[in-house]
């Protein structure tokens, strides 16, 4: 479910009419909290797009519609406040210089997938919960989107394996299955 992000009452927002999936709000607020902490003062710009927006900045961009996360509503891209407290859209968070800022962000359940996308983040655990911090535990780098592919198709086949293995222990009379 979308909801309005400007009513929540707890980040600025670039227009009133920015969209966010619900499932997102807990996972933003706390990070948008904790920079506030750090003395960032920070806008939401963008986060859900249509298809048709998705395929009108695919022209730009090579965005390609379809594929992108703000289509689900789980993309946003967050922008330093500029003097006068709007957006200046040439100022995404300074990740690369604060490594803070990124240590936050998978705190919070959120990545930064496309390093050359500054102000691009994705709220990888409202889409998987737990996956930012069992990538970390396991050392793969959580802000390659590749890598997150990754990790769901491995535990999806461990999920798969241990449901099917006795059946396919007994259709192949292997014994290196548990």
């Amino acid at each position: 479910t979308l909801v309005n992000l400007g009513t929540q009452g707890f980040v600025n927002v670039r227009n009133d009419d920015i969209l966010i999936s619900r499932e997102a709000i807990p996972y933003l607020k706390g990070f948008v909290k904790d920079l506030e902490s750090l003395g960032y003062k920070v806008i939401i710009g963008y986060a859900y797009r249509s298809y048709e927006e998705q395929a009108n900045l695919d022209a730009i961009y090579q965005a390609e519609a379809g594929f992108s996360q703000h289509q689900g509503g789980l993309a946003f891209d967050i922008f330093l406040q500029n003097e006068t407290g709007g957006v200046d859209l040439t100022r995404g968070l300074p990740i690369n210089q604060d490594p803070r800022i990124r240590d936050l962000a998978h705190k919070w359940g959120i990545v930064h997938p496309v390093p050359t996308d500054t102000p691009h983040y994705f709220v990888l655990d409202a889409a998987y919960p737990g996956l930012t911090k069992l990538m970390q535990d396991s050392g793969i780098d959580v802000d390659n989107y590749e890598n997150a592919k990754m990790a769901l198709l491995g535990i999806a086949q461990a999920y798969e394996y241990q449901l099917l293995s006795p059946q396919v222990a007994a259709v192949s009379g292997s014994t290196f299955l548990p």
